[in-house]
């Protein structure tokens, strides 16, 4: 019954300005006041962008009090092909920042509050999990990793896997660039882990 909720995109400031887009869902009778929980998903790598499209399975929790939101960070195309350039290689901090404001700017409107944020991402959107639980982990309750790249820099040292050598236009090659190398490590999850308090963490992975 499409009368009993309400869908709209709002727009979080990044850090540089710039305006990320986020889809918001939530039940009328969901009350914005800080109270209600969030399950906040995110991607942003290799130009894929993340529709805002029907999906049943988000009114188990939207129909139980939970504000569902997708935030269209940078490295997809949401925003036409300057949007993935300005999430890559030397600029892919851009897209846990952006993550990280989609959620403050959430917290901000009253649709949750710090602390009642579960972060959603798998496999690429699995390093934007492990990156933002490292710099933000107080905005969180949880993160889920699905088969998340979090081990970065060692898997992208690595060049006899496979996967790798294709996968430094995406991330850099820290072999033969040295500031790249440095960037990497900088929000590289598995190298950035501290003994800190972090949220509740679901990690899943596969063997094939």
């Amino acid at each position: 019954d499409p009368e009993k909720y309400i869908c709209r995109r709002v727009f979080a400031e990044s850090q540089d300005g710039t305006k990320v887009p986020v889809t918001v869902l939530h039940a009328k009778s969901t009350p914005l006041d800080g109270s209600a929980p969030m399950l906040l998903y995110g991607y942003g790598s290799y130009g894929i962008s993340i529709p805002a499209s029907f999906s049943p399975n988000q009114f188990s929790l939207v129909d139980r009090g939970f504000v569902h939101a997708v935030a269209h960070i940078r490295g997809g195309t949401e925003g036409g092909y300057g949007w993935y350039l300005d999430g890559k290689l030397e600029k892919k901090k851009n897209t846990f920042l952006d993550f990280i404001a989609a959620a403050e700017n959430l917290i901000a409107g009253g649709y949750t509050s710090a602390g009642r944020i579960v972060a959603e991402g798998r496999s690429a959107g699995g390093m934007l999990m492990g990156a933002v639980a490292n710099m933000r982990p107080d905005l969180f309750a949880g993160v889920m990793g699905e088969v998340p790249f979090v081990d970065v820099i060692n898997t992208m040292c690595d060049d006899t896997l496979p996967l790798t050598p294709p996968e430094w236009v995406e991330w850099g090659n820290p072999i033969t660039d040295t500031e790249g190398f440095e960037y990497m490590a900088s929000y590289c999850p598995y190298t950035n882990v501290e003994d800190k308090a972090y949220p509740n963490v679901l990690a899943t992975g596969g063997l094939t």
